[in-house]
């Protein structure tokens, strides 16, 4: 059995970025205060993706953001010991100011 999207349970972070992007609707002028604190609550209330979604379908969405995503990968061929965060490629710097390596003959 499948369950339609609309049908997937949502977490409290889903209520709170609703509730964020009703009120930035609320700043523009686009809802009332009256309606920001009807929608606010049935957002609390809400269960699912789909009763969330009712809250939006008059109102101009943003893109929505990816959640759950860590870092890219990295592509096959560009590790390089010694580099990274807070850290420098001795060679590289040396190859970028003129100057040989150290250790070298």
């Amino acid at each position: 059995m499948t369950s339609s999207p609309g049908g997937l349970r949502v977490s409290d972070a889903d209520r709170d970025r609703a509730i964020a992007e009703l009120s930035e609707h609320f700043q523009v002028g686009r809802l009332t205060a009256e309606e920001l604190e009807d929608r606010a609550g049935r957002a609390l209330q809400a269960r699912t993706a789909g009763a969330l979604a009712e809250l939006f379908t008059d109102l101009p969405r943003r893109p929505a953001a990816v959640t759950g995503t860590g870092p890219a990968p990295a592509r096959a061929g560009s590790f390089r010991p010694g580099t990274g965060p807070g850290r420098r490629c001795t060679s590289c710097s040396a190859a970028g100011s003129g100057m040989a390596p150290s250790g070298g003959s």
